[in-house]
């Protein structure tokens, strides 16, 4: 019931957030943010449309990763969860780059044998 009555808030501030954001008062785009903050966490399919806008526009994952350390924590957690994870496919390791196979380890990587 809480879950619903903030989405209710969420949509209720995006929605005329919308509206006003041409204005040039800059208050449409804090009731978007705001917006948008509450929806991310306690809405999977928000968090899921902000999480391939992050893939798509590396500029603009790259000013929300600047912006995630100064936000409290109710805000940084859930918009951390939508970082774009770039360099990794699907069935892919996190330590495997793309572009590099996983052959035979070069001596610098090999391990140190005790003779």
């Amino acid at each position: 019931m809480k879950k619903i009555a903030w989405q209710i808030v969420g949509y209720s501030l995006l929605i005329p957030g919308l509206i006003v954001l041409p204005t040039p008062i800059p208050i449409g785009l804090i009731m978007v943010a705001v917006a948008l903050a509450i929806l991310l966490a306690t809405s999977r399919t928000i968090a899921g449309l902000v999480h391939r806008v992050r893939r798509r526009f590396p500029q603009v994952d790259a000013r929300l990763a600047d912006a995630e350390p100064r936000l409290p924590r109710s805000l940084r957690v859930p918009l951390s969860r939508t970082r774009a994870q770039r360099g990794r496919r699907c069935g892919q390791r996190a330590g495997d780059r793309a572009g590099q196979h996983s052959g035979p380890p070069t001596p610098q990587q090999a391990p140190q044998q005790a003779e």
